[in-house]
């Protein structure tokens, strides 16, 4: 997701975000998120790779716990 604009990440975020809330079954670590992330071909490569490199190795209990890794300062 580098080399675009805020708006731009904001709104790959907010569609990351659905997916992860609409496709995966919580509690889930991070190898079934991205095991089911590879499986989205809507999502693309690159935006697969960007959350296997941003996302740390741990059991999510629900999408609120991924926004609080992905995007801190938003989860006030």
């Amino acid at each position: 997701m580098d080399g675009q604009t805020a708006q731009d990440m904001a709104e790959k975020m907010k569609e990351m975000i659905t997916h992860l809330n609409e496709h995966i079954q919580y509690p889930a670590s991070k190898q079934q998120i991205m095991e089911a992330c590879n499986n989205m071909a809507d999502v693309p490569e690159k935006d697969r790779m960007w959350l296997d490199e941003k996302l740390p190795e741990q059991t999510y209990q629900n999408v609120d716990e991924i926004k609080k890794v992905l995007m801190p300062e938003t989860a006030a």
